[in-house]
């Protein structure tokens, strides 16, 4: 017995009409079209081309409008574009309203989309992405014209005869309507009115064509052709009832051979959403979610992001890795990774602030030897990459050579810096005399580490200064660190306004929290990244905002050590202010794990939990925390943090054919709400395939495991800390 086959294969039929590529209406002002298109839609001005006064071709994914200046041409009826996160449309919309006073522009939000209209009264619907337009994120998906009363069927047939196009007429909600496919997820509909329709005016629009011929001898039998244009292009302008010869509907068609050399050229789409104000860097362009894309490598860095097709036109692989099935991502970025804790996991939970510090913390530290700290650092990499993390910064430890050692053999790309304290009384108890330091030995070692780690490895190692714990730092310490960090031009590292207990110490010692103790100093830069924050002042979060401060979120360890930073942290706030917060895991021994896409649920989930608001911190938010706003954190920003041509070629593949991924209808939702770093299948970093099919190729890892399992239990014993923590319950 035959299988019936699950899949309508009729829904992915386009015809011989394989895009409509651009709508032409003349426009009466170039200013007044310019606030409409580019400042009120968000669009983008085609930088390349018609950049004059006298014409202007704007940027709707990949179509356009074409809008040459004369006597202004209406479009008998609407045209249909996808448009992202309407809300802020609406903002944008708004803002135009009183430069664009005196003419017909208005606007409207319906149930499912926004009704707008020109200044000269062409009419536009701006629907959010939906699977009704397939996988348009951005564009034109339909042009609706209205026609007389009966028309509908002759021109379905017109475009079923003459272009090889799927046609129906059929009614819908709406009255009867010809449906004719003009390309992925696009239409042209032509709905039945009883209205009169004003006279056509020679507005135009543009198809591109497989069989390039064959219509035209069609339409040269009925002596329909208006315009011999040249070798690719023709132009017609009635639609006619073919064996009657009857006039249906007039609109000019531009028709292009698919060997146009304009054929599928990339188009510049500006994301709306970037402000000077608020300027982040890589997010210039608008960078929608591709299905069936494709990322095209070449050494260390990617050429092209883009879909399959596109891609395999321009770029021949010598190697290729399959992701049917996956999602592509830039490699994650973890800003708060402390690598040489990651053998003392287990050794301090259930404790508070300061037992967790300098009992366990510092307990644990004292036993570590330098060859323990190099296999810490290798086992907790092993996690990060199997997490789909390709960069981390960490905070500072006695063991930064260890720590860089095991990047170069994981093939991570970090940030390492070595701990400065020369304080030894602290407001919450004493360091152990192993780690005092007077500040010239302090600075000079961390110094050493800079200059000897920043650019090892290929450049995948930067070597930054820490002020690991202020409360351990003198001001002198925190002013000439800071500017040797000036001086080498890389970045500071600090826990800072972690915890009330630390806050209200530093406000007893200092009369001020850690940031404007700081500030206070005159201490602050944009080259500074603040770990945790959560209890930061407003006057901390304003200090932030005007010293360009760089956040690092982590929420297991608020949750874990019951600090109470998401409940009583501002970091939505901070978002929306513009300062970058980005996402860190910690470390073994307070988060108790180092995976950031748990991060990205915990911060969205407590953000909404601590106001009652599930509808701020969405998923697009937390990824960007995770990946641009980590590269940011990093001072990385050129190189890394988004899949654009140019930047480096660091990216994290997650396998959706998994239980906790399906079904599969939002895949950025999916990955924040619904999955984990387990799911990460391969990570690529520099260029260099580190994990493929969730095999970790840069090191052996069964024997990594228990090696770090065997130093592990050595550590607990001779640091006494291993019957700090036996189980309550019997283990036989």
């Amino acid at each position: 017995m035959m299988r019936r086959d699950p899949y309508d294969r009729s829904d992915q039929d386009v015809g011989n009409i394989v895009a409509l590529e651009h709508v032409n209406v003349r426009v009466a002002d170039q200013v007044a079209a310019t606030v409409f298109y580019v400042l009120g839609l968000g669009f983008t001005r085609d930088p390349y081309m018609m950049v004059g006064p006298d014409n202007m071709w704007i940027n709707v994914g990949q179509q356009q409008f074409h809008l040459p200046t004369g006597n202004p041409q209406i479009l008998r009826g609407c045209v249909g574009l996808v448009v992202p996160a309407l809300d802020a449309l609406t903002t944008r919309l708004a803002r135009v309203r009183e430069p664009l006073a005196g003419t017909r522009f208005e606007y409207a939000r319906r149930d499912k989309h926004v009704a707008v209209t020109c200044p000269w009264g062409n009419r536009l619907r701006c629907h959010a992405p939906d699977p009704e337009f397939g996988e348009t994120t951005l564009g034109i998906a339909y042009v609706e014209f209205l026609v007389p009363q009966g028309h509908a069927t002759g021109i379905a047939r017109f475009y079923e005869t003459v272009f090889g196009a799927p046609a129906a007429a059929t009614p819908d909600g709406a009255g009867a309507a010809a449906r004719v496919r003009v390309g992925p997820g696009q239409d042209l509909l032509f709905r039945e009115t009883e209205e009169a329709l004003p006279p056509y005016d020679g507005h135009h629009i543009a198809i591109y064509v497989a069989n390039f011929s064959g219509p035209y001898r069609r339409l040269k039998e009925h002596d329909l052709i208006t315009e011999e244009s040249n070798e690719y292009q023709y132009r017609f302008r009635d639609i006619v009832d073919l064996e009657a010869s009857r006039p249906l509907f007039a609109i000019e068609h531009e028709v292009r051979s698919i060997t146009h050399p304009m054929y599928l050229r990339p188009l510049v789409n500006r994301s709306p959403a970037q402000q000077q104000r608020t300027y982040v860097r890589g997010r210039d362009t608008f960078v929608p979610v591709i299905r069936d894309g494709a990322v095209a490598i070449q050494d260390d860095r990617i050429v092209q992001v883009a879909k399959t097709s596109l891609v395999e036109q321009g770029f021949k692989a010598d190697t290729t890795i399959s992701a049917r099935g996956k999602l592509v991502l830039p490699g994650l970025i973890d800003t708060h990774v402390h690598n040489t804790q990651h053998l003392g996991r287990g050794l301090a939970d259930d404790c508070d602030m300061a037992k967790h510090l300098l009992q366990r913390l510092y307990g644990y530290e004292k036993a570590l030897t330098p060859e323990d700290a190099y296999w810490a650092a290798l086992s907790c990499q092993l996690e990060l990459i199997r997490a789909g993390t390709t960069c981390f910064v960490d905070p500072g430890s006695y063991y930064p050579g260890e720590t860089a050692r095991a990047l170069g053999q994981s093939g991570m790309r970090g940030v390492i810096a070595r701990t400065a304290f020369d304080i030894h009384e602290t407001p919450i108890g004493p360091l152990p005399t192993a780690f005092r330091e007077t500040t010239d030995a302090a600075i000079e070692r961390a110094e050493e580490v800079v200059t000897q780690l920043n650019g090892a490895h290929d450049g995948r190692a930067k070597g930054w200064f820490s002020l690991r714990i202020l409360s351990g730092c003198s001001d002198a310490l925190c002013q000439r660190i800071t500017q040797l960090a000036d001086r080498h031009r890389v970045g500071v590292v600090m826990h800072a306004s972690e915890s009330r207990d630390e806050t209200v110490a530093s406000r007893i010692k200092y009369g001020m929290g850690d940031v404007e103790r700081m500030a206070a100093l005159g201490a602050l830069g944009p080259n500074m990244l603040l770990i945790h924050m959560g209890w930061a002042s407003p006057r901390e979060i304003l200090l932030a905002k005007e010293h360009d401060l760089k956040i690092s979120c982590s929420p297991s360890t608020g949750y874990r050590l019951a600090m109470g930073s998401m409940e009583f942290g501002r970091f939505p706030e901070m978002l929306e202010l513009g300062i970058t917060v980005a996402l860190g895991s910690d470390g073994a021994m307070s988060s108790n794990f180092v995976d950031i896409v748990r991060q990205m649920f915990l911060a969205a989930g407590g953000s909404k939990a601590a106001r009652l608001d599930p509808t701020i911190m969405p998923p697009e938010r937390v990824l960007e925390m995770a990946t641009l706003n980590g590269a940011k954190a990093a001072l990385w920003e050129h190189d890394i943090g988004s899949l654009e041509p140019g930047k480096k070629a660091d990216l994290a593949i997650f396998e959706t054919r998994r239980p906790e991924w399906r079904p599969l209808l939002n895949p950025i939702a999916n990955l924040v709400y619904c999955a984990h770093g387990g799911s990460a299948d391969t990570v690529i970093i520099d260029g260099k395939v580190v994990m493929e099919a969730g095999v970790v190729k840069t090191m052996d890892e069964m024997a990594t495991l228990d090696e770090c399992q065997r130093r592990g239990e050595a550590i607990a014993a001779r640091s006494g800390l291993g019957d700090l923590i036996r189980p309550r319950w019997p283990v036989v």
